[in-house]
């Protein structure tokens, strides 16, 4: 699925968000896609440098589950396997092994590859010092593209354990067709037959299976701000919303 080819001068995925946890294997990798069209995940991957020394681990390629695309809009969430956290589990992507790379502390580089090749990177490889332990980062909203030389002025920082910002990104675009309204859609996850929106204007939505296929498609207005979402199997799927020529892409998770 790709939008209707007009460039918004974005042209690569790069990391989101970083969670490392005071304590145990609550750790989070988010990928975001703010190019105008769906990006297979084929080629792409993350590897770790242990303790800011020595060369980069084994990689973890991230089209080595179900999920092969990122839709414009949309993150891509790697977990390690062991988490706990329900907001991690609701909304991964990815369970990788507690091993390299997820396996990662505070002193650990982590790098993402495209081909081989390093497009974007936390923390500043050779450096074995504490740059993020204990701590969650997540990418500043004006930052559009990937960094080979780590920034933290290019990161919000927050305490230790916090996940609610798992599964989705913000950005500021200069393109006015990725500006829509605030408004929610709930609940989400959903273990229901209807989902709501908030929402002060018509919206049309399209719901879309992981693999980019279109299941769905409604018109939500200010009298009717729901849909019927019975026919969905349990899953993610992603919802394309649409408003006066703008659209954003949310994830949908469906239990």
């Amino acid at each position: 699925t790709t939008t209707d080819g007009q460039s918004n001068g974005i042209n690569e995925l790069f990391i989101s968000e970083y969670v490392e946890p005071a304590g145990g294997v609550n750790k989070a990798i988010e990928i975001v896609n703010l190019t105008n069209s769906a990006i297979n995940l084929g080629g792409y991957s993350l590897r770790r440098q242990r303790n800011g020394s020595g060369d980069w681990t084994n990689e973890l390629f991230l089209n080595s589950g179900s999920v092969q695309n990122i839709t414009t809009g949309d993150v891509f969430v790697i977990i390690n396997e062991g988490s706990t956290a329900q907001e991690l589990i609701d909304n991964a992507d990815l369970f990788a092994p507690n091993s390299d790379p997820m396996n990662f502390n505070g002193d650990d580089p982590i790098g993402f590859f495209k081909d081989g090749v390093l497009i974007d990177i936390v923390g500043t490889f050779g450096n074995s010092g504490n740059f993020a332990q204990n701590i969650t980062l997540r990418r500043k909203e004006d930052i559009l593209s990937p960094n080979t030389t780590y920034d933290i002025n290019e990161w919000d920082s927050f305490a230790a354990n916090t996940f609610d910002g798992i599964g989705s990104h913000s950005a500021t675009l200069s393109v006015p067709e990725n500006n829509l309204e605030n408004f929610q859609v709930y609940p989400n996850p959903n273990n229901g037959n209807t989902l709501y929106f908030n929402t002060t204007k018509e919206i049309q939505v399209n719901v879309y299976s992981i693999l980019g296929k279109l299941i769905k498609n409604e018109t939500v207005t200010i009298e009717k701000k729901n849909i019927d979402i019975s026919s969905l199997s349990n899953g993610i799927y992603l919802l394309k919303i649409t408003s006066e020529n703008k659209s954003i892409t949310k994830k949908l998770i469906r239990r």
